[in-house]
């Protein structure tokens, strides 16, 4: 599901909730963990992810190069929900924090929101193939 704005001021542009919600979907299938994956509602049981970016600032990259000390930071903040469909019963969340190193030069410079979309998309398709497996091993020690 595409993620809701749930920053402060509500000033989340239009593309991020699509473009968050689409990078995970993307990491999910590269996993190969799951049958299917669909940005699309489907009517058999799945497992759903969806949520709320809390926070998104684009910072200014020559500010956090040549200044530092937290000038020009980026921000990408977010709250993920992991649900049971068609129930809606809530199986995990993961909240993402991401900020660029505070000290300035190249490093945080180099860090921005689209980057931490990225590790954060692929951190949240790691941890869904690792519940994935261990269902399975689980349904396999209970066959025994």
């Amino acid at each position: 599901m595409d993620f809701t704005d749930g920053t402060k001021k509500s000033n989340l542009p239009d593309f991020a909730g699509k473009n968050f919600a689409d990078r995970i979907a993307s990491e999910i299938k590269g996993t190969q963990a799951f049958k299917q994956v669909s940005r699309e509602p489907v009517n058999e049981k799945s497992v759903v992810v969806s949520g709320r970016i809390t926070k998104y600032a684009e910072g200014n990259s020559a500010l956090r190069l040549l200044v530092g000390f937290g000038a020009g930071s980026s921000h990408f903040d977010a709250d993920v929900k992991i649900s049971d469909s068609p129930t809606n019963t809530e199986l995990g969340q993961i909240d993402v924090d991401e900020k660029s190193w505070g000290l300035g030069g190249i490093m945080a410079a180099t860090q921005t929101v689209e980057g931490f979309m990225s590790g954060a998309s692929k951190k949240i398709a790691k941890e869904l193939a690792e519940a994935k497996r261990m269902e399975g091993t689980e349904e396999e020690s209970q066959e025994r």
